[in-house]
């Protein structure tokens, strides 16, 4: 691979540059997106979080160019999204496919047709659609339903035909838009087990706009948590939800990794004349081999109890959630922070 080549694939697919979008609604100016920039690598299964109006969706349909920037860049594959003239927007457009919420399939059509779509759009000969629409089957798991209709089929049979005809054209780049908020969570997790092999086995970039955090959780390698228009956090799934500093992800997070003490028990703290220090950190799976209760049991002059604990798997990595209090000279319970500091562990002190 020559110097121009590397650049090429280490450029990422999608680069938004302060990109804002303003609507006038009723003579009152509403800003959907507020100086976002985003980069997603080529290759990534990226999400994006956020509650509705949160602009996740707006952000997103800019990458196809269904909605334009007031202000500010999008770059796919390089180009310059606002700058392509009709003939350069089609060709991004069959480089691009999308999945939505509620299936859009045409209940007139068989499973087949309904594939085949973009391709007779595309002009394609007859013996190249039959050959896709059947490769694309078999990929999703449809092989045996090929002549029947959307009312004949389950929810998440509809969503595979929507991801089959999504990668009919062979895209670089898969826009999925709440693609399993209408699915039960078996099908949802089905569903995400394919989404993975789209971007494993066929090398699709993969943006995925969701409220679901456990979507995130199992599917994606980033993500970017976004609030009134902005993007409030950003970076791997790991780092963020295993470390949420803003507060409408840890609203999310902690739907996932609980890391709170029961009520019952805070009010029996709260009852307490001497309660001690309440410590909240997190290990990862690493860290928690080494034992850090029993090092700070034994390392110092403190009494210590565990309030709460939870263990959660997050992207393949073992994720503790130790809630203890410390009793013990203040001082010394200084010296117990030193020390998870030395060691770099992510604490808190927790108020009640």
């Amino acid at each position: 691979m020559n110097a121009q080549q590397q650049s090429s694939q280490d450029e990422p697919i999608i680069r938004f540059e302060h990109v804002s979008k303003i609507y006038n609604v009723k003579g009152q100016e509403v800003r959907a997106l507020d100086d976002v920039s985003l980069e997603i690598r080529r290759g990534a299964i990226y999400g994006i979080i956020g509650f509705s109006g949160a602009g996740k969706s707006t952000l997103m349909r800019m990458v196809n160019a269904l909605e334009t920037p007031t202000s500010g860049k999008v770059y796919v594959a390089g180009e310059d999204v606002e700058a392509l003239r009709r003939r350069g927007l089609r060709s991004l457009r069959k480089n691009i496919g999308m999945i939505f919420q509620q299936f859009n399939l045409l209940e007139s059509k068989t499973v087949f047709d309904n594939v085949a779509i973009p391709l007779v759009l595309n002009h394609e000969k007859k013996d190249a659609i039959k050959k896709r629409v059947d490769e694309l089957l078999e990929f999703v798991g449809l092989s045996d339903r090929a002549r029947s209709y959307p009312a004949q089929l389950s929810g998440g049979q509809k969503q595979r035909v929507g991801i089959a005809r999504a990668l009919a054209t062979k895209p670089e780049i898969l826009l999925c838009d709440e693609a399993t908020s209408a699915l039960d969570p078996d099908t949802t997790e089905q569903i995400l087990k394919l989404l993975g092999r789209v971007s494993w086995e066929l090398g699709v970039t993969i943006l995925f706009v969701t409220h679901m955090i456990n979507v995130i959780t199992k599917l994606c390698d980033g993500v970017a948590v976004m609030e009134h228009g902005r993007i409030v956090e950003q970076g791997s799934v790991l780092d963020v939800f295993s470390d949420p500093r803003a507060e409408i992800t840890r609203r999310f997070v902690s739907t996932v990794i609980p890391d709170r003490i029961p009520d019952s028990i805070v009010e029996k703290l709260k009852k307490e004349p001497h309660p001690g220090t309440l410590i909240r950190f997190r290990l990862r799976a690493k860290a928690a081999t080494d034992n850090m209760i029993w090092q700070i049991d034994t390392g110092f002059k403190v009494k210590t109890n565990v309030m709460f604990a939870s263990v959660t798997e997050l992207q393949h990595v073992v994720l503790s959630v130790i809630i203890l209090k410390i009793e013990g000279d203040p001082e010394e319970i200084k010296r117990v922070t030193a020390y998870l500091d030395a060691h770099e562990v992510e604490w808190d002190e927790v108020k009640i």
